[in-house]
């Protein structure tokens, strides 16, 4: 059997802020060549992580609306359909390389904003 765990709106906040302040913490010790130039495993530098944040953070924006995800996500519904969230990673990713750093960060925390008042 599973457990659930309900929490109010105001924990369900308090969470995300929480997590916010730590991530965007983070993110500040960082200098634009740790961001854009190491990668990982898959490739992606953090600027790639960051964009798909933003993107998948869209997609829930996009959900809440009653518009459809993979719209938000910037993939076509059949790839969204499909479930493989490597290949909708990857087209995010793929989408968004050319975009600046200062961007993409700019990007993170309007639509993080977006959410959270949304929420």
């Amino acid at each position: 059997m599973t457990q659930s765990c309900v929490i109010s709106k105001a924990e369900l906040l308090q969470d995300i802020d929480a997590g916010w302040v730590s991530l965007t913490d983070a993110l500040a010790q960082l200098s634009e060549a740790q961001l854009t130039g190491p990668t990982d495993a898959q490739g992606w530098t953090g600027k790639d992580h960051i964009v798909h944040l933003v993107a998948w953070e869209r997609s829930m924006l996009y959900l809440l609306a009653g518009k459809p995800r993979h719209a938000g996500l910037g993939v076509d519904e059949a790839l969204y359909r499909s479930g493989d969230f490597d290949a909708i990673n990857a087209s995010v990713q793929s989408q968004h390389q050319d975009i600046s750093l200062a961007d993409a960060l700019a990007e993170f925390h309007q639509v993080g904003d977006d959410l959270r008042a949304t929420l």
